[in-house]
C-alpha cells in the first residue's frame, strides 16, 4: 500500500500550478470536469465540502514537514499525472484547518493539494513567505524521484559499506525509514539493534514486517514519529550512526535535532537530495557541528557522509 502511494506521488504532474487564492470563491473547477461531474443542485453551503467524483485522503508526508496533503484516495489508479495545487494562506496562520472542507472539494475533483500547516493542528503563527515555493520544490523533487530513488538508496548502501569498513556502530537510527531497506541492511550487517522511524504508521508497520521477513525482526524497533520527535529516540540518544534518506528541505529542517541526537564522532549519512542541493545541506549541518567527510554522486543525486565533531 505504501509503495503504491509513493509511486503515485512520484508521478504527480505540474500541469496546473495555482496562484494563491484570496478566497474560496475565486477557485474555478475546470468546465470539462464540471460537465462530466456536475455539482448537485442540493449541494451544501459554501463552507461545507462539496464531494466531487473521488474520495479524498488527508495525510502527512515525512519528506514535507509542516504541510498537509489532500489527494484522491486511490491515486495509483490514475493513468494520467495528477495536477498540483500549491495552496497559500497569504501570510496568515500556519494552518489549513479553516479551509479543509474547501481543499477537500478541490482534491475530490482530481487534484493533489499541498497546504501549509501540519496534519495535527498547532499554534505556529504565520506562514513563511516562501511557503508555496517549498511546496512546489517538493512536488518537483517527487517527480525527479521517480528516477532517483534507486540512486539515493544505493548511495546510502554504499555509504554504509564504507562506514562499516572502519568502524562498528553501537547505537543506530534510521530517520524516514519507509520500507525499512536501510535499517534492515544495517541490522543484517551489524547484527545490532536499530531504531527505524517514519511519520507514516503504514510505513512503520511495513518496515517492521520487512525486517521480520528478512530475519532481523527482533533487531528493528519501528516507531511512528515526525522527524526525531519521539521518546524512544530521546531515550536512545546519543546515536553513533544516523541515516536519513529523505529530501533536502526536511533534511535542513531536522539538522538541529540530528545534531542533538548524534554522539561525538558519530557518522551521519544523508541522501534524497540532488547534487545541486548538497552544499545547502553541508552548510546546514556544519552549523550543528557536523562536517563533511565524503560526497558520493550517482547520476544527479548526492549522498553525504558527515561526522559529528
Amino acid at each position: 500500500m505504501l509503495k503504491s502511494r509513493l509511486a503515485a506521488l512520484a508521478v504527480i504532474g505540474l500541469g496546473v500550478l495555482s496562484a494563491p487564492f484570496a478566497s474560496a470563491e475565486e477557485f474555478v473547477i475546470p468546465p470539462e470536469v464540471l460537465e462530466a461531474f456536475p455539482i448537485p443542485e442540493d449541494a451544501p453551503a459554501k463552507h461545507a465540502a462539496i464531494q466531487g467524483p473521488f474520495a479524498v485522503k488527508m495525510y502527512a508526508e515525512e519528506s514535507l514537514a509542516s504541510f498537509t496533503l489532500f489527494a484522491p484516495d486511490d491515486p495509483q489508479s490514475w493513468t494520467e499525472p495528477l495536477p498540483v495545487v500549491a495552496w497559500g494562506n497569504g501570510g496568515c496562520i500556519n494552518s489549513n484547518v479553516p479551509v479543509r472542507n474547501f481543499l477537500t472539494t478541490i482534491a475530490s475533483y482530481g487534484f493533489v493539494v499541498i497546504a501549509p500547516g501540519p496534519l495535527e493542528p498547532t499554534e505556529d503563527g504565520a506562514t513563511p513567505p516562501d511557503i508555496q515555493k517549498t511546496a512546489l520544490d517538493w512536488a518537483t523533487a517527487q517527480n525527479a524521484e521517480a528516477g532517483g530513488k534507486y540512486e539515493t538508496t544505493t548511495g546510502c548502501l554504499e555509504a554504509i559499506a564504507l562506514t562499516l569498513k572502519h568502524r562498528r556502530p553501537r547505537k543506530m537510527l534510521d530517520v524516514g525509514t519507509g520500507t525499512g531497506v536501510l535499517a534492515i541492511a544495517l541490522a543484517r550487517r551489524t547484527r545490532l539493534p536499530i531504531v527505524a522511524s517514519d511519520i507514516d504508521p503504514i510505513a512503520t508497520q511495513t518496515a517492521i514486517d520487512n525486517a521480520r521477513d528478512n530475519g532481523v525482526g527482533p533487531l528493528l524497533r519501528g516507531i511512528t514519529a515526525a522527524g526525531l520527535d519521539h521518546r524512544v529516540i530521546a531515550d536512545g540518544a546519543p546515536f553513533d550512526l544516523i541515516v536519513a534518506n529523505i529530501l533536502a528541505g526536511p533534511l535542513v529542517h531536522i539538522a538541529p535535532a540530528i545534531g542533538r541526537a548524534a554522539a561525538p564522532r558519530a557518522t551521519i549519512i544523508l541522501s534524497g537530495l540532488l547534487a545541486t542541493q548538497a552544499q545547502r545541506i553541508v552548510t546546514a549541518y556544519a552549523t550543528q557541528g557536523m562536517i563533511l567527510r565524503q560526497r558520493l554522486i550517482r547520476a544527479d543525486w548526492a549522498t553525504l557522509i558527515l561526522e559529528k565533531r
